[in-house]
Protein backbone atom coordinates (compact mmCIF):
# COMPACT_ATOMS: atom_id res chain seq x y z
CA UNK A 1 0.00 0.00 0.00
CA UNK A 2 1.23 3.10 -0.98
CA UNK A 3 1.45 6.01 1.54
CA UNK A 4 1.55 9.71 1.98
CA UNK A 5 1.19 12.57 4.35
CA UNK A 6 1.19 16.47 4.08
CA UNK A 7 1.55 18.58 7.47
CA UNK A 8 -0.27 21.20 5.71
CA UNK A 9 -0.22 24.91 7.14
CA UNK A 10 2.57 24.45 9.38
CA UNK A 11 3.48 27.37 12.10
CA UNK A 12 7.17 28.02 12.64
CA UNK A 13 8.75 29.12 16.24
CA UNK A 14 12.26 29.31 16.07
CA UNK A 15 14.61 29.37 18.73
CA UNK A 16 18.04 30.73 19.15
CA UNK A 17 20.38 30.65 22.69
CA UNK A 18 23.37 33.80 22.66
CA UNK A 19 26.12 33.86 25.53
CA UNK A 20 27.68 36.59 24.14
CA UNK A 21 24.98 39.16 24.76
CA UNK A 22 25.90 41.28 27.63
CA UNK A 23 22.73 40.85 29.78
CA UNK A 24 24.16 42.73 32.27
CA UNK A 25 24.88 45.73 31.05
CA UNK A 26 21.35 45.74 29.02
CA UNK A 27 19.00 45.25 31.91
CA UNK A 28 21.12 47.96 33.55
CA UNK A 29 20.20 50.13 30.81
CA UNK A 30 16.35 49.28 30.82
CA UNK A 31 15.87 49.74 34.28
CA UNK A 32 17.46 53.07 33.87
CA UNK A 33 14.92 54.05 30.85
CA UNK A 34 12.15 52.51 33.27
CA UNK A 35 12.55 55.74 35.54
CA UNK A 36 13.07 58.22 33.19
CA UNK A 37 10.54 57.32 30.75
CA UNK A 38 6.53 57.15 31.00
CA UNK A 39 5.42 53.40 29.91
CA UNK A 40 3.38 52.84 26.87
CA UNK A 41 0.45 50.80 26.80
CA UNK A 42 -0.35 48.29 24.59
CA UNK A 43 -0.91 44.37 25.34
CA UNK A 44 0.79 44.98 29.18
CA UNK A 45 -1.04 44.90 31.82
CA UNK A 46 0.63 46.86 34.62
CA UNK A 47 4.76 46.80 33.76
CA UNK A 48 6.62 49.46 31.70
CA UNK A 49 6.80 49.44 28.03
CA UNK A 50 9.67 51.69 26.40
CA UNK A 51 9.08 53.04 22.84
CA UNK A 52 9.32 51.10 19.75
CA UNK A 53 12.43 52.92 18.49
CA UNK A 54 15.44 50.55 20.48
CA UNK A 55 16.36 49.08 16.82
CA UNK A 56 18.28 52.24 16.19
CA UNK A 57 20.13 52.44 19.38
CA UNK A 58 23.64 51.72 19.52
CA UNK A 59 22.92 49.89 23.05
CA UNK A 60 20.96 47.12 21.55
CA UNK A 61 23.26 46.84 18.69
CA UNK A 62 24.23 43.14 19.33
CA UNK A 63 20.52 41.87 20.03
CA UNK A 64 19.81 43.85 16.35
CA UNK A 65 22.81 41.84 14.77
CA UNK A 66 21.62 38.19 16.73
CA UNK A 67 18.63 38.86 15.11
CA UNK A 68 19.44 39.44 11.60
CA UNK A 69 22.30 36.57 11.07
CA UNK A 70 20.12 33.74 12.83
CA UNK A 71 17.46 34.48 10.10
CA UNK A 72 18.90 32.89 7.62
CA UNK A 73 17.83 29.71 8.67
CA UNK A 74 14.43 31.02 8.50
CA UNK A 75 14.86 32.19 4.74
CA UNK A 76 16.53 28.79 3.93
CA UNK A 77 13.25 27.24 5.49
CA UNK A 78 11.05 29.07 3.33
CA UNK A 79 12.76 29.55 0.29
CA UNK A 80 12.55 32.87 0.30
CA UNK A 81 14.09 35.00 -2.90
CA UNK A 82 17.79 35.59 -2.76
CA UNK A 83 18.95 39.55 -1.85
CA UNK A 84 15.78 39.50 0.57
CA UNK A 85 15.93 42.68 2.87
CA UNK A 86 15.30 42.24 6.23
CA UNK A 87 14.29 45.48 8.32
CA UNK A 88 13.21 45.41 12.07
CA UNK A 89 11.08 48.03 11.77
CA UNK A 90 10.54 48.09 15.61
CA UNK A 91 11.76 46.89 18.70
CA UNK A 92 10.91 48.26 22.20
CA UNK A 93 11.57 46.74 26.24
CA UNK A 94 9.14 45.04 28.56
CA UNK A 95 9.58 45.24 32.57
CA UNK A 96 7.34 43.04 33.80
CA UNK A 97 7.33 43.12 37.60
CA UNK A 98 5.45 40.58 40.33
CA UNK A 99 1.45 39.88 38.63
CA UNK A 100 2.54 41.84 35.59
CA UNK A 101 1.71 40.24 32.49
CA UNK A 102 0.44 40.81 29.17
CA UNK A 103 -2.91 40.13 27.39
CA UNK A 104 -3.56 38.05 24.17
CA UNK A 105 -2.53 39.63 21.00
CA UNK A 106 -0.90 39.69 17.72
CA UNK A 107 1.69 41.74 15.50
CA UNK A 108 -0.33 43.28 12.95
CA UNK A 109 1.11 44.46 8.98
CA UNK A 110 4.43 42.76 10.14
CA UNK A 111 5.66 39.50 8.74
CA UNK A 112 7.99 38.08 11.55
CA UNK A 113 8.01 39.07 15.37
CA UNK A 114 10.67 38.28 17.68
CA UNK A 115 11.39 37.96 21.72
CA UNK A 116 14.84 38.55 23.44
CA UNK A 117 14.88 37.51 27.10
CA UNK A 118 17.69 39.31 29.10
CA UNK A 119 16.39 38.84 32.79
CA UNK A 120 14.14 35.55 33.58
CA UNK A 121 13.76 34.61 36.76
CA UNK A 122 12.33 31.11 38.07
CA UNK A 123 8.33 31.89 37.65
CA UNK A 124 8.47 34.85 35.63
CA UNK A 125 6.06 33.85 33.04
CA UNK A 126 5.81 32.28 30.06
CA UNK A 127 5.04 33.36 26.60
CA UNK A 128 1.88 31.20 25.27
CA UNK A 129 1.31 31.05 21.86
CA UNK A 130 -2.35 30.11 20.50
CA UNK A 131 -3.40 27.67 17.45
CA UNK A 132 -4.14 29.80 14.64
CA UNK A 133 -5.94 27.10 13.07
CA UNK A 134 -9.61 28.47 14.25
CA UNK A 135 -11.71 26.36 12.47
CA UNK A 136 -9.64 22.98 14.44
CA UNK A 137 -11.85 24.47 17.85
CA UNK A 138 -14.19 22.30 15.95
CA UNK A 139 -13.15 19.38 16.34
CA UNK A 140 -12.98 17.62 20.17
CA UNK A 141 -9.90 15.58 20.15
CA UNK A 142 -7.95 16.61 23.91
CA UNK A 143 -9.44 13.81 25.63
CA UNK A 144 -8.21 10.85 23.24
CA UNK A 145 -4.70 12.31 22.82
CA UNK A 146 -1.96 9.91 24.11
CA UNK A 147 1.16 11.96 23.15
CA UNK A 148 0.86 15.20 25.28
CA UNK A 149 4.35 16.10 23.89
CA UNK A 150 3.54 16.51 20.43
CA UNK A 151 3.36 20.51 20.24
CA UNK A 152 0.88 20.37 16.86
CA UNK A 153 -2.08 18.51 18.97
CA UNK A 154 -1.95 21.57 21.62
CA UNK A 155 -4.38 24.57 21.51
CA UNK A 156 -1.90 26.27 23.13
CA UNK A 157 2.08 26.28 23.51
CA UNK A 158 4.25 27.68 25.80
CA UNK A 159 8.42 28.13 25.84
CA UNK A 160 9.55 29.31 29.64
CA UNK A 161 11.90 32.48 29.26
CA UNK A 162 15.64 31.80 29.13
CA UNK A 163 18.27 34.99 29.07
CA UNK A 164 20.11 35.35 26.26
CA UNK A 165 17.13 32.81 24.33
CA UNK A 166 15.89 34.70 20.86
CA UNK A 167 12.23 33.52 19.74
CA UNK A 168 11.12 34.15 16.25
CA UNK A 169 8.04 33.75 15.22
CA UNK A 170 4.86 35.01 12.27
CA UNK A 171 3.82 37.86 13.40
CA UNK A 172 0.15 36.39 12.78
CA UNK A 173 0.62 34.19 15.25
CA UNK A 174 -1.73 35.07 18.89
CA UNK A 175 0.40 35.30 22.40
CA UNK A 176 0.40 36.13 25.66
CA UNK A 177 2.80 36.28 28.77
CA UNK A 178 1.76 34.70 31.94
CA UNK A 179 1.85 36.87 35.41
CA UNK A 180 5.36 37.12 36.75
CA UNK A 181 4.48 34.91 39.78
CA UNK A 182 8.48 36.05 41.32
CA UNK A 183 9.39 39.00 43.36
CA UNK A 184 11.98 39.67 40.49
CA UNK A 185 12.21 41.52 37.53
CA UNK A 186 11.27 39.85 34.07
CA UNK A 187 12.96 41.76 30.91
CA UNK A 188 12.69 41.22 27.15
CA UNK A 189 13.01 42.98 24.40
CA UNK A 190 10.56 42.67 21.29
CA UNK A 191 9.83 43.77 17.65
CA UNK A 192 9.08 43.21 14.31
CA UNK A 193 10.28 42.09 11.05
CA UNK A 194 9.25 43.24 7.31
CA UNK A 195 11.09 41.70 4.50
CA UNK A 196 11.60 42.86 1.56
CA UNK A 197 12.81 42.86 -2.31
CA UNK A 198 16.12 44.15 -3.06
Amino acid sequence: MDESLSLLFPTEVWQFKSDNIDNKNLLSSILKDEQKEDSLHYSNVGGWRSSDNLHLDSRFSGVVDFIIENFDCICKRNNYIDNLIIKITSMWSMVNRNNHSNVNHVHPRFDWSFCYYINTPIGCGNIVFVDPRIRKTMVNQASILSNYENPSTHEIYFIAPIAGLLIIFPSYLEHYVEPNLSEEVRVSLSGNIILEKG
